[in-house]
């Protein structure tokens, strides 16, 4: 059930976000909108209008459907792997038709351009070698700042080593959560290596919208990783059972949500400030490189040598693709997919699986998921049957979808073996000189069958 909403969780926040990226493409970021650049007074002329109310109309009826199809979750909540594999293909089915929605309104907008020519300034990237590009580490927020996330999401690792932790979620959660600071700070690096952008031939202006489009983003990007390195150490704990599921749950959802409001607070701020500065301005410098932007989302541009340019739809930055740094962050969505699919196939035998129990003379044989665990009659102190199987924290174990496999540290018995179907009482204790197990059968029968298996190697 946990996984189950938590999955939902992040499905909504990724809807959420799509809805918030098609909305504000709707409105004008200087002279573009729809990702197509336009003279000011093109902005208000009654075919532009009548495009993007139907681009309006469209990307709602989008946002309508994702959100109906996820209605059917919670019918197969108890299977997570499916839960997975069921939202990735909605994420992708979603991105596509947000893709589509957005390139049929774009090409619209982009031949009703042609047909007026309604072309603005030069077509090229036009770039300044300015004193602006000599005072760019003034604009930005230190680099010292993102000290204080990489300290937050070092806690785990520190409390791993020193409590000795194995558990291989463990790790992939705290080395996740590492990584994450570790992306967001290459981007603030990144944007202080953008070369300076004209916008007037006036270099105050530059040097100051500039100034706000760079210290803006960096501080975005240190409170993107500050709740960052925030969640992924509350998350970590949740790993090893230290803090209550629920209150990960919301503490998670919260700290996603407020992710996405840093962005948009800092794409608005700037896009006011630059909209303002540049009204007023009579010395304004317009570039026209829609011919560089492949449906209006795809920047490949081989005269740009910036990695990184703003993005004329949605939040933050985009690669640009003609680049080696783009044609590599690019190529890393693929193993990034694969990974994902992977996950969601490595769970398929926690929801389809089962425990089993075998007898072989003196030996009880446990099989279960990605885990086996042998154990003679001589070894066993006491079997017991229990209506309520006591909290299992992850040490060592899947607990994904409908079984917990491996070793646990079980609430008052310390690490153990366990081998249990969620929610499906009763539960055999075994206390052995080596610890405790704790098993049940996919059915009631099924579990007093294999308690009066075990109970008879004491005979």
């Amino acid at each position: 059930m946990f996984e189950m909403v938590f999955y939902t969780s992040l499905y909504m926040i990724f809807l959420l976000s799509m809805f918030v990226i098609l909305k504000i493409a709707a409105k004008p970021n200087g002279n573009i909108i729809l990702g197509v650049t336009l003279p000011y007074e093109a902005l208000s002329d009654s075919r532009t209008l009548e495009i993007i109310n139907k681009y309006r109309k469209a990307y709602r009826v989008v946002v309508l459907i994702f959100l109906i199809f996820a209605v059917p979750v919670p019918l197969f909540a108890e299977y997570s792997s499916i839960t997975m594999l069921y939202l990735f293909a909605l994420c992708f089915a979603m991105v596509y038709f947000y893709t589509e929605v957005f390139s049929r309104h774009f090409s619209e907008l982009y031949l009703l351009k042609r047909e007026n020519e309604w072309w603005v300034g030069e077509q090229n990237i036009i770039s300044i070698d300015t004193e602006v590009s000599r005072l760019k580490d003034t604009f930005m927020l230190s680099k010292k700042w993102f000290t204080l996330p990489f300290a937050v999401s070092l806690i785990p690792v520190i409390y791993g080593l020193i409590m000795e932790l194995t558990g291989v979620q463990f790790w992939i959660v705290t080395g996740g959560g590492v990584l994450n600071v570790l992306i967001v700070f290459l981007l603030h690096y990144a944007i202080g290596s953008m070369k300076t952008k004209t916008y007037s031939e006036n270099t105050e202006v530059n040097i100051a919208l500039n100034h706000v489009f760079k210290r803006e983003w960096s501080k975005c990007f240190f409170i993107m990783a500050l709740l960052m390195s925030g969640t992924f150490t509350v998350m970590t704990f949740m790993a090893v059972g230290a803090v209550n599921e629920i209150v990960i749950l919301v503490f998670v959802f919260l700290f996603s949500l407020a992710t996405i409001i840093p962005g948009v607070h800092t794409h608005t701020k700037i896009r006011v400030a630059r909209n303002k500065m540049l009204l007023l301005e009579n010395e304004t410098v317009y570039t026209d490189d829609d011919q560089y932007w492949k449906s209006g989302l795809y920047y490949n541009n081989p005269n740009d040598s910036n990695t990184f340019v703003e993005k004329r739809v949605g939040l933050g930055m985009t690669v640009n693709i003609a680049t080696k740094g783009g044609k590599l962050l690019v190529a890393m969505i693929v193993p990034a997919i694969a990974l994902w699919l992977g996950i969601a196939i490595y769970m398929l035998p926690f929801d389809f699986g089962s425990v089993n129990l075998d007898i072989s003379g003196q030996t009880a044989n446990i099989t279960a998921p990605l885990n086996r665990f042998s154990f003679s009659s001589d070894e066993i102190i006491d079997v017991s049957l229990l209506d309520t199987m006591p909290n299992a924290g992850r040490v060592n174990h899947v607990s994904h979808g409908r079984i917990i496999s491996g070793i646990s540290n079980v609430t008052g018995y310390g690490e153990s073996h366990v081998f249990v179907l969620r929610e499906n009482a009763p539960y055999i204790r075994i206390e052995l000189e080596r610890g405790w197990v704790f098993l049940n059968g996919e059915t009631q029968e099924e579990t007093i069958s294999f308690f009066n298996a075990l109970t008879g190697l004491l005979l």
